[in-house]
């Protein structure tokens, strides 16, 4: 392996440097929400969109007003022609207009929110449900045994259920409200339009397809967008979180940061339960810990003002 050159000995010791400036001042509650929002940009650069997206919802979530939030798209903005080639640009820029609108709901008609938004569905109505996790072949079996789960607290339950609409893990989950409560919930899926046919729950009342290449933030960011659109309030929408990676990760989060209520399985494994042991967010009083076998526990959840 070649080594290093001067120059680049010079410019990693910098970004490690920043990084942990950043990090210090998160630690000691110092110059925040900026910390983050800074944090958050130069990991987008160090091309770790997960990680970016997280620190900018948890900047978002820390704004106290919209105009820290505006400020922080406004830098993006003047930066566009260099950031544009990072894969977290995208998310992150959208994350911002829907904080912005989560937050100050007039100004959705200010913002050029319908160019980087399409409509996919309009056809949302309060309760929202979301549910979202794991969807691949190891946590199948596992997220399988939480069907009776559900049933168990839905005969009460009349409103909107969205998921990732394929029959995969907690996508699946969805469909399976939907054929045994046919007449009590819509289901809408948010699905990449790539995603094969096969494998499309045609249990679901509604897919709708985002244009992505893979399942990726923009899926839950689109649905975001079309449930603020239809002026419901982040407070009117409950998040289930069962296990899950890093996408799922990054769902919980966002809909922290817009004041949703999350509650997750505890037990259920990976994202579910290291956001439950994160102390950047384990603190907020909208997180909710969901014991793996009470059922009871969850309806309260589902049924809260």
């Amino acid at each position: 392996m070649e080594s290093l050159d001067h120059e680049s000995i010079k410019w990693f010791r910098e970004q490690v440097e920043y990084y942990k400036k950043q990090r210090e001042l998160i630690e000691k509650g110092i110059n925040l929400p900026w910390a983050y929002y800074d944090l958050g940009r130069f990991l987008m650069v160090m091309e770790k969109p997960y990680e970016a997206f997280n620190a900018y919802a948890k900047a978002v979530q820390l704004s106290t007003d919209s105009c820290f939030i505006e400020t922080s798209l406004q830098i993006l903005g003047k930066n566009v022609d260099f950031l544009n080639s990072f894969i977290g640009f995208k998310w992150v820029y959208r994350l911002l207009l829907l904080g912005i609108v989560s937050k100050s709901p007039s100004k959705i008609s200010i913002l050029n929110f319908d160019a980087n938004f399409k409509i996919c569905s309009q056809s949302i109505t309060s309760p929202v449900l979301v549910i979202a996790g794991g969807c691949d072949n190891n946590a199948e079996i596992q997220i399988k045994a939480y069907e009776h789960f559900l049933k168990y607290a839905f005969p009460d339950y009349q409103g909107t259920v969205v998921s990732g609409g394929t029959t995969a893990g907690v996508s699946g989950l969805a469909g399976t409200l939907q054929e045994y409560y046919p007449g009590k919930l819509k289901t809408i899926g948010y699905a990449p339009s790539s995603i094969n046919d096969a494998e499309i729950d045609k249990r679901y009342s509604e897919i709708c397809f985002t244009g992505g290449i893979i399942y990726s933030p923009l899926e839950p960011l689109q649905y975001w967008a079309d449930i603020l659109r239809r002026g419901i309030k982040p407070s009117g929408v409950r998040v289930l979180g069962i296990n899950g990676g890093m996408l799922a990760g990054a769902e919980f989060r966002m809909a922290l940061a817009f004041g949703a209520k999350v509650g997750l399985i505890a037990g259920s494994g990976r994202e579910a339960d290291k956001l439950l042991m994160d102390e950047e967010w384990n603190d907020s009083d909208y997180l909710f810990r969901i014991p793996r076998d009470d059922k009871v526990a969850f309806k309260s959840f589902l049924s809260q003002p």
